[in-house]
């Protein structure tokens, strides 16, 4: 091969290892999470993003890339819900998973989060109010199993 040739076929795969780097690094906070950015992933949470906020959650909730901060994870999971992340698996997304983390019939130790009736009401009812799909009818379910226990109620 000579000369020319081989520095265009070096060119080429230098232009395409960087397109490759490019689209990894994006800003898609997943990909962020995939990289160990941590700080950038960070800055996009504190600017309000919801999947970023979600995604921040993951990685301090999991010890990804050296972290360890499951009370700041909690925090992060919070402001998700708050800005209505619906996510990738479930439609309700953070409101579902901290309507789960209340709720005192769901063991969701793993989070964090202090079983609180009142709390497990409220994001319950915002995952009936706000998806109309097969998390709102859970949802309802467990919304339902609440109140038949005398939850969350005012007792005759």
């Amino acid at each position: 091969m000579d000369y020319n040739k081989f520095m265009k076929l070096k060119i080429l795969l230098l232009s395409i290892t960087l397109l490759i780097t490019l689209a990894a690094c994006s800003g898609s906070s997943e990909n962020l999470v995939k990289t160990c950015e941590i700080e950038q992933l960070r800055t996009l949470a504190e600017q309000g993003k919801a999947d970023a906020q979600f995604n921040l959650y993951e990685a301090l909730r999991e010890r990804k890339c050296g972290t360890n901060s499951p009370k700041e994870a909690t925090s992060w999971l919070v402001k998700a819900a708050e800005n209505g992340h619906t996510g990738d698996h479930s439609a309700a997304g953070a409101t579902g998973l901290l309507a789960l983390s209340y709720d005192p019939f769901f063991d969701r130790s793993d989070i964090g989060i202090e079983k609180d009736v009142s709390q497990a009401i409220y994001w319950y009812k915002r995952v009936v109010d706000e998806y109309v799909n097969y998390d709102d009818y859970l949802a309802n379910m467990r919304l339902a199993g609440i109140y038949r226990v005398g939850l969350g109620v005012k007792q005759d």
